[in-house]
């Protein structure tokens, strides 16, 4: 937690030598001159309890993501929670949740709005950034304590290492339970059986797309680690979403099961992808988009 910051209001008392007049002063310029103690309402109110000197706001929205409009096609935003979140704690299955200058939990409850019921806007003020180290997610939730299984508990990169401006136009993806329920019978669990998609949220995930500059998916795509190795236990799911291809089918997709934290990006002839870390924690999925081009 960061530390309290305390502001001591110094009073403008004096020694006692600057305590006597002058003798040379008439006496009528002493009386005169004005009282400059600060008085208590002058006095520098005490700041924020949690406030540090790397507070940053972060606006955007939470929107449905590409899997999720294809595979659970009547879902919303509604009924979910937006946090702000340290990827290092995340992993490591600690507290991860952000605080604001106020000690609150930098979380937000989705609304509803009836002209796009995809898309929810949020707005954090004052979240403290000072401890980040790799970066700033942002992850879409059940609300806690709800009791709720409707969402999956998926984050997206929202800054790369410690932010020093505000965060704006961020995009926290969202994906429902019923997705992970299409994609989990998918994939071979270790133990000759398909996961199940409680077992697959339990283990956590990467779950990837690979897409072009205009957003679409890119297929034949493999999915490689910094030293240009294929990454082991990738599952690519078909176009039809009934089996696993090689490589990146016509939907782009890929999920990396127990994903360690790594630098991953796209091999494909005549392409050159984005290179970004990312790593998945039990209990939920970072979803992992790279952009690619042709060359």
């Amino acid at each position: 937690m960061a530390a309290l910051l305390s502001f001591v209001a110094l009073g403008c008392g004096s020694d006692e030598t600057s305590a006597k007049p002058d003798a040379a002063t008439p006496a009528e310029d002493v009386a005169a001159a004005p009282d400059t103690a600060a008085s208590p309402d002058e006095q520098t109110p005490p700041g924020p309890p949690c406030a540090t000197d790397q507070m940053v706001n972060v606006s955007g929205k939470a929107v449905l993501s590409r899997l999720t409009i294809e595979l659970d096609p009547t879902a919303d935003i509604g009924d979910a929670e937006v946090l702000l979140r340290d990827p290092i704690l995340a992993v490591q299955g600690k507290p991860a949740t952000l605080l604001d200058q106020d000690c609150g939990e930098a979380t937000m409850l989705t609304t509803v709005d009836p002209a796009d019921p995809g898309a929810s806007a949020f707005e954090f003020k004052a979240v403290d950034v000072s401890l980040l180290t790799v970066g700033l997610i942002g992850s879409l939730d059940d609300p806690a304590d709800s009791g709720a299984d409707k969402w999956l508990r998926a984050s997206s990169g929202l800054a790369a290492g410690a932010p020093t401006e505000d965060v704006n136009g961020a995009l926290v993806f969202a994906v429902t339970t019923a997705t992970v329920g299409v994609i989990a019978p998918l994939i071979d669990d270790g133990d000759e059986g398909k996961y199940s998609t409680a077992g697959l949220v339990e283990k956590g995930f990467i779950l990837g797309l690979m897409l072009d500059a205009e957003g679409e998916p890119v297929e034949g795509v493999t999915l490689v680690n910094q030293d240009d190795e294929p990454v082991e236990g990738t599952a690519y799911p078909n176009a039809t979403w009934d089996g696993l291809d090689a490589v990146t089918s016509a939907n782009g997709s890929f999920v990396v099961p127990s994903a360690p934290l790594k630098s991953y990006t796209g091999r494909k002839d005549g392409w050159t992808f984005a290179v970004q870390q990312a790593a998945s924690s039990g209990g939920g999925a970072f979803l992992l988009t790279l952009v690619g081009s042709a060359d």
